[in-house]
């Protein structure tokens, strides 16, 4: 009895570790979406502006709330817009940054952020609520804009 060919040669190309199926997770691409729920009457946000926020972080899967500060945890959240680049300090996920500009103050707005744009493969070690490939959905309360 012959065995046929093409299941041989994948054998030896698997036993040789020359024809494998990665187990390695892709990220995840998608679009940034924006909403704003309530206009703001105030100057719009620009990287680089400094801004203070309230915002909610939710899983979008569960609708777990992940991280969060709102008016009755304290003051809001000061912050200089601006683009996370790996291992600096004081930038956000690409996807908040860009989904907060153009945002005025006194407005709120609702940002769903795709992984490629948010922590992707490697999510914070200490924030245990947020996967890997996490969409994410900020509602921002945009408090007050400083333009630079």
């Amino acid at each position: 009895m012959t065995r046929p060919v093409g299941v041989g040669l994948a054998t030896i190309l698997l036993s040789l570790g020359l024809f494998a199926c990665s187990s390695d997770p892709e990220l995840i691409i998608g679009t940034l979406e924006v909403t704003d729920l309530t206009a703001g009457s105030g100057p719009a946000a620009a990287l680089d502006d400094s801004i203070r926020v309230y915002y909610v972080l939710t899983r979008t899967d569960d609708d777990r709330v992940c991280d969060s500060r709102i008016p009755s945890s304290g003051p809001p959240l000061p912050m200089r817009l601006r683009i996370a680049i790996p291992d600096s300090v004081g930038g956000q996920i690409e996807g908040f940054a860009r989904g907060i500009v153009g945002a005025q103050e006194g407005g709120r707005r609702r940002i769903l952020v795709p992984p490629n744009l948010g922590y992707g493969l490697d999510p914070p070690q200490q924030q245990t609520c947020i996967r890997e490939n996490e969409f994410l959905e900020f509602t921002v309360d945009l408090v007050e804009v400083v333009k630079r």
